[in-house]
Formats: C-alpha cells, structure tokens, sequence
C-alpha cells in the first residue's frame, strides 16, 4: 500500500532541522526543482552541498554562468591498472543536468545569493576503486577499504532506515568495514549532523 499523502509530508517534517537540512531530489524533476526553488524562497543556508564528484567543484562557474545551455552532461572517466596481459580496465559515466534538475536549481540558488556550494562526493576513480564488480565478494568490498584506509582516508558508512527510522543492513559486514578503520552509523537526520561533527574533526 503506498503512503498517504500525510505520512509523505510527516517524513518530509524529519528531515528538516536547524542545523541540517537534507532535501532528497529525483533527478531531472521538475516537480522537485520548483520545491527546492520554494524552499530557497524562505530559508538561506550557510552552505549548498550536492551529491557528486567534489572534483566537479571547480566547474561549477561554468555550470551556472549565464551563457551556458542545457541539456549538458559531464563526462568522467577513470583507466585502472592492467593486469598481465590483460587491458587496463576502463570505466566512464556521465552526469547529465538539464534546466529542471533540482541540483542546478540549488546551484543557481547558491550562487545567485552569494552561497558557497560544493559537490561532496568520491570522485569517480575513487569510487571505481572501491565498487567492486556486481558479481564479486564481500571480501573484495573489505579490500577495497582496507587500502583507502592505509591510505589516511576518512571512511564513513552511513547504514540505511526503513519508514519508522529502524536500521536496514547487514551488520556483519558492517562489523568487517568498521574493524577495517571505517566509521559505521545508522541514524535518523537529527543526530547526523552531530555524528558527521564527531567523527571528522
């Protein structure tokens, strides 16, 4: 049974606080990018921070300049090691934006009102480098941590809720990632801001 109309907005309240505010977008929405433009219309945050690449940081000038004209896509791609005789393996996405992705809005938003706004996410090579293939073990996922943690990379695993805010994972794993360096949690939105506080400074 889907959820009414009343429950969506009671979940929609959780995710609204003082010192975070967490707006989940579907992307290329319209219905999405004219909220989030209501929402920059009653509330000017000290930050904008949007799912992607940090890498892609330094585009965003161009991203929201003037004379730039959706649809565009950024096009990432990262080449790993070959193996013997085999060929370097290659992997490539792209990151579409069109004049109703919520993340423009919020990026038009930002800069417009003189907000600092920035992409939060691994960059694609990183996350080549810690996804393994669909088919592989859990122990290539450990492995994978295990070298971002020798590497002095802060890892934080945050574990997924269902609708009444119960954790939804497989803790074992959980347990194999944390013993790796990996900070674990699994927590509604009003402690997340706390947590992120904690475990970076």
């Amino acid at each position: 049974m889907l959820p009414t109309s009343d429950a969506v907005r009671a979940i929609g309240a959780r995710l609204l606080g003082p010192e975070l505010i967490l707006f989940p977008v579907r992307h290329h929405s319209p219905a999405c990018a004219w909220q989030l433009q209501r929402l920059f219309g009653v509330i000017r945050p000290s930050v904008v921070l949007i799912e992607g690449p940090r890498s892609f940081t330094s585009l965003l000038p161009m991203l929201v300049h003037d004379e730039t004209r959706m649809p565009l896509a950024i096009y990432s791609y990262a080449v790993g090691k070959a193996q013997g005789d085999e060929m370097a393996p290659r992997h490539a996405a792209y990151y579409p934006f069109c004049d109703h992705s919520p993340e423009l809005v919020a990026l038009q938003a930002a800069f417009g009102n003189g907000i600092p706004a920035r992409f939060i996410d691994l960059n694609f090579a990183e996350q080549c480098q810690i996804e393994p293939p669909v088919d592989a073990p859990p122990g290539e996922l450990v492995r994978a941590v295990k070298k971002l943690a020798e590497a002095r990379v802060k890892l934080l695993g945050l574990a997924s809720l269902d609708a009444e805010a119960n954790p939804v994972y497989d803790r074992a794993m959980a347990e194999r990632l944390a013993a790796c360096g990996m900070e674990i949690a699994a927590l509604t939105h009003q402690r997340l801001a706390h947590w992120l506080v904690k475990v970076i400074s």
